[in-house]
């Protein structure tokens, strides 16, 4: 299954302030070889972390950690480590293909392209639902 050039338009989840958030539409690279493109099926914001950022309540300096995230802590910042989604474009030397379920660590996104990184992304038995209720 491929993505079209139309459909690489994403809207993503940005803290662009203390106590404010806002979608905003971006472009979604296609994938090079290392990479993989991913749409989002359910996301979870972190009751601790994310939560501590919407707020302002890290410092600006401070590292976001994970190169799927962007901006600073001291705002502008696109934040999070919890999506489930599905392969909608792989590339040549990754692990996925079209239509694999994985959990990615990356920010709360409709559609993205990330490298396929062990520590980034993880498949997901079939058995296991894209939702789950404590």
């Amino acid at each position: 299954m491929s993505t079209a050039a139309a459909d690489r338009r994403a809207r993503g989840l940005w803290f662009t302030a203390a106590r404010q958030a806002e979608l905003l539409d971006e472009e979604v690279a296609a994938p090079r070889d290392d990479q993989v493109t991913i749409r989002a099926l359910t996301s979870m914001v972190s009751a601790g972390t994310e939560m501590l950022i919407y707020r302002g309540q890290i410092p600006a300096e401070d590292d976001l950690g994970l190169e799927t995230c962007a901006g600073s802590f001291g705002f502008p910042v696109k934040y999070a480590y919890q999506v489930v989604g599905e392969v909608v474009e792989a590339g040549t030397a990754t692990r996925f293909r079209p239509g694999d379920r994985v959990f990615a660590r990356h920010p709360h996104q409709d559609l993205f392209t990330m490298r396929d990184v062990s520590m980034l992304l993880f498949e997901l038995p079939d058995e296991l639902p894209a939702e789950r209720e404590r």
